[in-house]
This record gives C-alpha cells, structure tokens and sequence, in this order.
C-alpha cells in the first residue's frame, strides 16, 4: 500500500498532515565529510549500520545539528577543516504537500553560532517557530530524540535546570509550562529578593543620612542661637539682613548698595571693602609709624655715638693731660728716655768707680810698700794711697748716691710716662673707631633730624610724639576695623541660620522624595509577597498534578521497560516521590513486597541501555492527538544480545508507524537480517559508511531493499 510519504510499514497508519519527514540531507564541510554530499531519504526510515569510525555519527550529528544548531558538547568543532568552503546542512522536509528546505550555515567568528533558514518550494523565506515550533523546544543533547505536534507551542526560554528525560516527562504529562513558569517565577523572585536587599540597603543608608543631616541642623542652629548675631528680638528676615549688611558697607567704604542683590553678595562686597579699608588707611599708619621708628632708632643711635665719641674725646685728653704732668715742663718722652739713658751711663761710671775703689782697698791690705793706683796708675805709698782712697770714697760714694736717686725718678718718670703714652694710643684708636661710626651714623640719619644733631640737641621728643600720634590713629582705626569686623561676623552668622533654613527646606523636599522612595520600595516588597504566594500556590497545584498523574506515566514506563529488557525479576520503573519535583527514576522488583529501588549494579549492560530507551518508547506511541514526527536514535543496541535486539527492531517498527526512523548501530549483520521481517521493504533504507580517509571523507553504501 501506497501513500504519499512513500510506502506505508506494515500496518502503518496514515500520518498527520502537520507532521513532516526528511527527504534528503546535504553536508558540506561538515564533521568528517570533507566534499558536499547529498543523501535522499525520500521520507524513509534510516538505518545506519557499520563500524564505528567511518561516519555513521557525522551523518546523525549532521541531521541533529541542521535541527537545533547544538550537538550539545562543550567546545564541540563541527567544521572540516579540511574543507575550504563553508561548513553546512541542508535538510529537505516534506509537510502535507508542501516541500521545505532548512539551510543551517556555521558563522565564522561567533563562537560556533549559526544561521539557520527556513523557505517553502516558492523559495520563501519563513520562521521557524511558526512553520516547525517543536525544533525550539525539543531536546537538542545526545542520543535518542522525539520530536511531536505535543511540542507546538514552543517555549521562549527552556528551564535549564531540567534534564532532557524531565522535560519529555513534563510535556508528556502537560506539565512543561507549569514546571517552565514555576521556573521563571523562582528566578523572578531570586531578582525580587536582589532588588529588594540591594534597595532595602540603599533605602536604609538614606534615611540614616537624612536623619544624620537633620540632626547636624538642628546642633549648628542651637549653636547659634546660644548667642544670637542680631542681638534681641526676633530672627531677622532676609531683607533686614540685607539692610544691616548695607549700612555696614556704608559705614567702611561710604558707598550704598541696592536691596536687589543676593545676602551673599553684599557680604562679600562687606568683606572686600573692610578689607580694603584694612589694606589702605591702616597699611598707610602702619607705614608712617614704621618710618617714624625707624628715625627715632637711627637718631637715638647717632646722639649715643656721639655722646661716646665725646667721652672718649676727654679721656684723650685726660691721658694727655697727666702725660704733660708727668713730663714736667713739656718736654717729649724721647727727651726724657734720653735722658734716663745719659743718667743710666753715669751712674754705669761711677758703680765703676767705686768697684775699683773696692778692689784697691783690698790691694792696700797686703803689705806691699807700693801700691799702683788703679784710677790713675801712679804709684803712692801705702800709706799716701790709703789717705788718698779714703777722700776719693766718701766724695765717690756721695755721688754715686745722688747720680742713683736721680736715675731712679728719672726711670720711675719715663715708666710713667710710657704707659700714658699707650694709654693715649688706644683711646685714640677707639676715638678713631668712634668717630667712623659717628659719620656713618650721620648719613643714615633722616635729612630733617641733621641739623639738631649739629646743634648738639640729643632730644628725641618731637618724633616720640609724632609717633605717639600714629599710634593713638591705628588704635582708632583697628579699633573701628574691630567693630565693622564684629558686625560682618554676626552677618556671617544671620546668613548661616538663613542658609540652614534653606538647607532645612531642601532637606524636607528630600525627605518627601525618599518618602515616594519608600513608598515605591514598600509596593515593590508587597508585590515580592504577592508573586512569593502565587508561585506556592503554583507549586502546590504543580506537585498535585504531578503525584496524580506520575503513577500512569510509572506504569507506561514499567510495561515498557518489561517489554524491552524482559527481566526476571526487576519489572517495574518508578518515580521517588520523596524528592519531587525532580524526576528521579527508579527500577523496583514486582516481586518486593517493600517496593524498595534496585541496589546499585544490579542491572545488567543491556537493562542499563534498555532504560535509557524507555522514555523514547514509551512517549513515542499515539496517546489521543499526540503524533511524533521524527525519533532519532545513535547507537541503542550497546550491550544487547540478539533478542535484546530482535525486542529492539520490533519496538522500532512499532513507532515506525508514526515516525520517521534515524537508527545509527555497529549490529549491520543483525540489523539487516531482522528489517526485513518488520520493514515494507520501500519504507527503509541501510545507509553503510565506509572507507573514511581525511581528504576524502567517507563513501557511502545505500541499499534500498526494493
């Protein structure tokens, strides 16, 4: 029997009209297929049967990649590199009578993007959502794959936290939005609970703040009205202010100024004329008082000098005097030291004299009879020279006294006379220096002080009240300066209570801005509360609808699972229940009273990759309009013996009815020798890979039983 997909399997029903089938796939550049290679399908079922290492996945890869645009392995590569061209899967679909061509192409540079194009046989372009919704949510992993008219309503965003085995249950069961809303309503409230914390932070610093600023008013006000600047009476408004700040300006610079300007402007115009009142009449008294003490320091100092100079001058002469005292008559000290010389000779002459008168006294007392005078050398008699010695001794004697006396007054004169005249010397030097400093006092001396120093007047009394005058005007001014001081102060301070009670009204417009806040804040936290009990009540009817409804998909899942695995004793799938919402299963004995899971290991290699298949089988049968379009399969048959097999190719044929079949398997020799007792032989083809070499890719062998 015939029909518009081709050949019908045995018993086949007719498909949906909005279900779809391959007619053809075309790789280019594409995993280990190096040149564009074209396969028809023609609406087949597709069995790829070979050794491993030839192609068999590329070609399933290929159809899954064209679908999804994912094979779901991380850094996965599926372009040939060494193809020059683009890398590419275009898959031919039928649907009803329309053909379709789905082109996916890689984007080179966008992180193994691709771009996918759907157009109808007029060559135009559609979305893929709207023409094949079931390619956005189906399971784009590894594996075995369904894709059904159950999945016509496409999710925006697929709950990543579910695995492809939860997703397929959920759909199954109707359940895959609700799961997919509690989802986002759990991620939405993860944000809420952000938003919340991070604007509940920012609501708190806030209010500190304003709280903090409205207390350091209220302490700088209080500060300020312990001594308030305008004295007694009531807070002054602006305008008085301004006014007080006008008479003020007045009074320093003589100036008026206009009520029209700003508080701040006629204190600073305040300030900047007190300060050049400061600058101008001061600086200039200042000034004035500075040079008069400098002029009275420059004359006191040149009166000293001269006053010095003349006390020296008269110690001069004082030293001068006594020098002429002591040299009695006026005679120089040269006359007088020659004189102290001629006296030192004689009285040399007569201590002479008198030595020898000495030594001849100790002749005459030997007993010579003779005896030479040693004045004269003559000789006398003892006796006559005795007489004669005796009147030379005493008249000797008396001169040489008398020539001693005088050489002593005379050398006690000139010693005298010695140190006057030293005396002198030095005075006279420190008269010189005196005198130098007296003429370079003179010159610093002011123009106007000259003359009374000429005229000898040592008085300073003119200049000290002159001085005293100036000082008694800076006493006036600073003391004016003071007042007009104290008055800009106290407007100073009549501002800051002026600039508080703006700050205050500022700071009340903030706080009713942060109250709006805060009442925002306070709706975004009750509609926190709102989605938070819409999403328990969500999960509660979820978990409801999920403990009523898992116990029909167990028992789907156990008739399976027995169908395929035919184990003697563990028979039956279940869900653990104790730790809904995820799916965990499980595999139970029928026989165990306790119903407890299978321990670890138990299940053989082939009952393992029988429960893989469950899922697939089980949700891939018609259930009321539920119809599937395509079941993809790569490599089932791991660790299945031959009747594990044979219960395969039966299960296969089963869902052939309603779906297209791509089986990848290493069991040719099986395969092929079952098909054939379960396949019309025009509704299937064997696909064999061989001979895959780098440059070339692989060959492919096509059979098409009839």
């Amino acid at each position: 029997m015939r029909c518009a997909y081709g050949a019908c399997s045995k018993g086949m029903r007719m498909p949906n009209a909005d279900s779809f089938r391959i007619l053809s796939l075309t790789i280019e550049g594409f995993k280990g297929f190096t040149y564009e290679k074209t396969i028809d399908f023609n609406g087949r079922h597709i069995f790829l049967l070979g050794n491993n290492g030839n192609g068999k996945s590329s070609i399933v890869e290929a159809i899954r990649w064209g679908l999804f645009g994912s094979i779901n392995r991380p850094n996965e590569v599926v372009t040939n590199f060494g193809y020059v061209g683009e890398c590419r899967v275009t898959l031919k679909l039928r649907r009803g009578n329309g053909i379709w061509n789905l082109r996916r192409t890689l984007l080179h540079g966008v992180g193994g993007s691709s771009d996918a194009v759907l157009t109808d046989d007029n060559g135009r372009e559609h979305n893929i959502r709207d023409v094949i919704p079931s390619l956005e949510s189906a399971d784009t992993g590894e594996g075995t794959h369904i894709i059904s008219s159950s999945q016509s309503l496409p999710l925006r965003r697929q709950p990543t936290d579910l695995t492809p085995f939860q997703r397929t249950v959920l759909n199954h069961i109707g359940l895959l939005r609700a799961q997919s809303f509690d989802t986002h309503l759990r991620n939405f409230l993860s944000d809420q609970e952000t938003t919340e914390a991070e604007f509940s932070s920012v609501i708190q610093d806030h209010q500190e703040r304003l709280d903090r600023d409205e207390v350091d008013l209220d302490e700088e006000l209080e500060r300020i009205l312990q001594a308030p600047p305008w004295g007694s009476g009531s807070f002054p408004t602006i305008d008085e202010s301004k006014g007080r700040a006008i008479d003020l300006i007045y009074d320093i610079a003589g100036t008026a100024k206009e009520l029209n300007v700003s508080l701040d402007v006629l204190i600073e115009s305040a300030e900047e004329s007190l300060i050049g009142k400061q600058n101008d009449d001061l600086d200039v008294l200042k000034t004035r008082l500075s040079e008069i003490e400098d002029r009275i320091a420059k004359y006191g100092e040149a009166v000293e000098i001269i006053r010095e100079v003349k006390a020296q001058d008269a110690a001069v002469q004082a030293v001068t005097a006594k020098l002429g005292i002591i040299l009695n008559g006026g005679i120089s000290y040269e006359d007088l030291q020659r004189r102290v010389n001629e006296e030192k000779r004689d009285l040399d002459v007569l201590t002479i004299r008198d030595r020898i008168v000495s030594m001849t006294k100790e002749l005459l007392a030997r007993d010579d009879e003779a005896v030479g005078c040693p004045v004269c050398a003559a000789e006398y008699s003892h006796d006559v020279l005795t007489v004669h010695l005796k009147s030379q001794e005493g008249a000797l004697r008396e001169t040489h006294d008398e020539a001693q006396n005088r050489y002593d007054q005379l050398e006690d004169q000139l010693k005298q006379a010695g140190d006057l005249v030293r005396r002198r010397e030095i005075e006279q030097s420190r008269l010189s220096i005196l005198r130098g400093k007296m003429s370079a006092a003179r010159d610093l001396v002011h123009a106007d002080d000259l003359g009374r120093l000429a005229n000898e007047d040592s008085s300073d009394q003119r200049l000290r009240d002159e001085r005293d005058g100036i000082r008694e005007q800076i006493e006036g001014n600073q003391s004016r300066l003071r007042e007009w001081a104290q008055r800009l102060s106290s407007l100073k301070d009549e501002r800051k209570v002026h600039d508080i009670e703006k700050r205050r009204r500022y700071l009340e417009e903030r706080r009713n801005d942060f109250n709006r806040i805060k009442k925002s804040y306070d709706h975004l936290v009750s509609f926190g509360e709102s989605v938070r009990k819409i999403r328990q009540a969500v999960n509660q009817s979820f978990m409801e609808c999920l403990t009523e409804r898992l116990p029909t998909v167990s028992e789907q899942l156990s008739n399976t699972f027995a169908e395929l695995t035919r184990h003697q004793c563990y028979d039956k799938v279940d869900f653990d229940m104790s730790r809904l919402p995820n799916l965990d299963l499980q595999v139970f004995s029928s026989q165990d009273a306790h119903h407890r899971p299978h321990p670890p290991s138990v299940l053989n290699g082939q009952a393992e990759s029988a429960l893989e298949l469950v899922p697939q089988f089980t949700f891939g049968r018609i259930e009321g309009n539920t119809q599937v379009h395509l079941m993809m399969l790569d490599d089932p048959t791991r660790a299945f013996d031959e009747d594990h097999i044979k219960k395969l190719v039966e299960r296969l044929a089963e869902q052939g009815k309603h779906v297209q079949l791509v089986v990848a398997s290493q069991e040719s020799e099986r395969f092929k020798n079952l098909l054939p007792d379960h396949f019309e032989e025009d509704n299937y083809m064997v696909i064999t890979p061989t001979n895959w070499t780098y440059k070339n890719g692989p060959d492919l062998s096509i059979d098409h039983p009839k």
